[in-house]
């Protein structure tokens, strides 16, 4: 039973044993029972109830011990059953009698025994339980000792600096992060009063929290302030204090913790943000930021207003706003798009609807911002009006339309000098993307020339003086291919800003023959010349030898007449040899072939077939490589073939000529080459050798017309290739030319096994 209900129950039991005895005194009285037997009776049933009611009193406040509930009870219900059985006693022997009467006497004994029994029961009991609780106590004791151990060394180990202050405000306890934080020694501290380190504010803070106690506002009163070190700097904290009862009043647990870098950081930000909001208070373009829902807007400028016609505040009453002004034709599309920035950086272009009607064109861009935990808690964005931006772009449209069908490149640039536009002849001429020069400067495609347009020539454009701008420049390809551009543009207004439309025309081709044009001219001229000087020498030579034999020796031929007939005839094959040699350099490009794939192994058998004599004379031996099939004009690259062998054997030295004849692929074009054994020549010389006349030998010393080598340049370089020579004197010579593949040749291993020719002709 609990201490209450058990305190009630005894000092019920304790009052029946009373009424019991008056009972029993009245019975005895009733009997004439002697007076002494009758006191004696009463006071030993009252005297067993009168001790049951103060040893109640005496019960302690908290539960009895179980453990004496059975000696407590026999004891109580003892003296009640005693008391009852003498009262029944006297009720069934009603004569008079003594306290001698043997039923009397053993009755009388039981009560007194009764009586003495429960005392010192009861007693026991109490002495017991008293014992069980300071066990008890001494348990808890214990267990809080070893708790508070425990949250001695939780303190120690926090960060936080701990103190403990008694009614007088003096340190009593400090942790080590106290002692770290002040940088005082602890011993400095303990029995300090508390305004060494919090300063002379620290009574009005402790009277704040103590009117925060008592008016039961807080159990913990919290504070920013500012605690002193030992070398009197400074340091704002964050405290919490608490207080417990001490001996005399009320003492302080405090927690302080050191918050400089947090204040630090929180100015830097305040400081950051106030220049932030002065950046984007003046910005033309949008800028906001709301709450990773996006159902709280916390910051939008003012050029909201100016783009979308609308109140921000209205913007911030209601975050969701802005998605009504959005174009029915945009809005599933775009809210769809925007739900999905708080997974990822966003872009989106959209149409809205202001106010007044406009429909206006907006670029927006939202990134989202993640805490230290990777969570998006901040979607930030801006927004710009591309309004004028998107009718450029529709114009462009149109205008592309249009320019699309033109086979010259067009293009267009803002006033900056950055393309705008182009059409694809454009794109294919400058062998870029569209991507590639879309935004890129126009001095990419044009050079330097795109730049420099002279100021006086663009005034003259912009007053209306001139019409347009022209100019030729060359252009590099990503593959290093040049090509040259004519360019003409006019001015274009786009957006205020003054730039240009132009188009360009490829004039490569128209450039190339006409260089060749002037070439050509120039070899004619050339061939003026020599036609009016050097080649009427041989021809007057062969006339007044002429002349002097039908003068002098009509009727017979002397000796002389026999050399003048000599050098006449000498005289005359050396003018047909030129003669023919330069009919047939001029007509390298007025009467060639269309180029066609054609086997060079046959080519060079029919060169060799023309040179049979002059190899079977100088006992020529001649190897022949595998040779490919080309695109060519089979009579000219015969013609090549036919006066590179007959040189090589023409200038031999001691040595019958060895010629060799080989080709080889180089990426897109062929190499052919054909080195002999011959005398060579001096390497600074060998440019010269490629003109039309230049010899480096007399004629008494090899015979030649000087025209050969120019006549196979002509012809290579009408083939697209390149011809030059590497040679030491001594050494032989190797002539090179190279013929463009055109991804129609076969490999050479397709063709014939390699051949030899000597004097006796041509073995296979």
């Amino acid at each position: 039973m609990r201490a209450v209900s058990g305190r009630y129950s005894i000092v019920l039991l304790g009052g029946l044993l009373i009424v019991l005895a008056a009972a029993l005194a009245y019975t005895l009285t009733s009997r004439n029972a002697p007076p002494f037997d009758i006191f004696i009776a009463f006071s030993l049933s009252a005297g067993s109830g009168a001790i049951l009611i103060y040893s109640s009193s005496q019960l302690p406040d908290t539960d009895i011990d179980p453990r004496y509930y059975p000696v407590i009870g026999v004891w109580c219900v003892g003296s009640v059953v005693v008391t009852a059985t003498t009262l029944w006693l006297y009720h069934v022997q009603p004569a008079a009698g003594n306290l001698t009467d043997p039923p009397r006497v053993i009755l009388n004994l039981a009560s007194l025994g009764g009586i003495a029994g429960y005392a010192i029961g009861f007693h026991d009991s109490r002495a017991r339980t008293r014992a069980s609780e300071l066990e008890r106590r001494n348990t808890e004791l214990g267990r809080a000792r070893e708790n508070l151990e425990e949250y001695e060394r939780i303190v120690e180990t926090v960060d936080d600096g701990v103190y403990v202050l008694d009614e007088a405000r003096r340190f009593q306890r400090v942790n080590d992060a106290f002692v770290s934080m002040t940088h005082f020694d602890r011993s400095e501290l303990l029995g300090t009063y508390a305004s060494a380190v919090f300063g002379t504010n620290f009574e009005d803070i402790d009277a704040e929290a103590r009117h925060q106690f008592e008016s039961g506002e807080t159990d913990v009163a919290s504070f920013e302030e500012e605690i002193y070190t030992a070398e009197d700097e400074a340091i704002t904290v964050e405290s919490r204090l608490r207080q417990f009862p001490v001996e005399g009043g009320w003492g302080r647990v405090g927690v302080v913790r050191d918050i400089t870098e947090r204040k630090r950081m929180e100015q830097e930000l305040r400081e950051s943000e106030r220049r932030f909001r002065q950046l984007a208070e003046h910005l033309d373009q949008v800028v906001w930021m709301t709450t990773a829902d996006q159902q709280e807007l916390l910051y939008v400028n003012p050029a909201y207003e100016e783009v979308w016609g609308v109140d921000r505040e209205d913007l911030y009453e209601n975050a969701t706003a802005w998605a009504e002004t959005i174009h029915p034709d945009d809005r599933e599309r775009v809210l769809e798009e925007f739900h999905k920035q708080v997974q990822d950086r966003h872009e989106a272009e959209y149409r809205i609807v202001r106010p007044d009607g406009e429909v206006r064109w907006i670029h927006d861009r939202a990134t989202p911002i993640y805490d230290q935990n990777g969570d998006a808690y901040r979607i930030v964005g801006d927004a710009n009006d591309v309004t004028e931006r998107k009718k450029r772009e529709q114009q462009l449209e149109r205008f592309e339309r249009i320019v699309e069908t033109v086979n010259d490149g067009v293009y267009a640039t803002d006033g900056d000098g950055h393309i705008v536009f182009v059409n694809d002849a454009f794109v294919s001429m400058s062998q870029h993307t569209r991507e590639e020069l879309l935004g890129a400067h126009g001095s990419v495609f044009f050079g330097e020339r795109f730049v420099d347009t002279d100021e006086e020539e663009w005034c003259e454009l912009i007053d209306g003086e001139r019409d347009s701008v022209e100019f030729e420049t060359e252009i590099i390809g990503p593959d290093v291919e040049v090509r040259v551009v004519h360019n003409r543009f006019v001015p274009l207004e786009i957006d205020d800003e003054m730039g240009r439309v132009g188009v360009t025309r490829d004039i490569t081709e128209l450039k190339e023959y006409q260089r060749k044009l002037e070439e050509s001219n120039e070899r004619l001229e050339q061939f003026a010349y020599v036609a009016s000087h050097d080649l009427q020498e041989p021809l007057r030579m062969v006339s007044s030898y002429l002349q002097l034999l039908e003068g002098r020796y009509a009727d017979e031929l002397d000796q002389d007449a026999e050399e003048f007939i000599e050098f006449a005839v000498d005289g005359a094959e050396r003018m047909r040899e030129m003669i023919e040699d330069l009919l047939a350099y001029s007509r390298i490009n007025t009467e060639a072939a269309p180029l066609e794939p054609t086997d060079c192994g046959a080519v060079i058998e029919n060169a060799l077939r023309n040179l049979e004599r002059q190899i079977e004379e100088n006992d020529a031996k001649i190897d022949i490589g595998s040779l490919p099939t080309v695109p060519i004009d089979q009579n000219q690259l015969e013609q090549v073939f036919q006066n590179l062998v007959s040189n090589a054997i023409k200038y031999h030295g001691d040595d019958p000529p060895e010629i060799e004849i080989s080709a080889e692929r180089d990426g897109g074009k062929w190499v052919f080459q054909v080195a002999d054994n011959g005398i060579g020549m001096d390497p600074e010389q060998t440019d010269r050798i490629f003109d039309v006349f230049e010899r480096l030998h007399t004629a008494e010393e090899h015979s030649g017309t000087g025209i050969g080598l120019a006549l196979c340049t002509e012809i290579i370089d009408r083939h697209g290739g390149d011809i030059w020579v590497e040679s030491e004197p001594g050494d032989g010579s190797t002539f090179y030319f190279t013929i463009p593949d055109a991804n129609r040749s076969r490999d050479p291993g397709d063709q014939s096994t390699g051949q030899t020719t000597t004097a006796e002709g041509i073995d296979d």
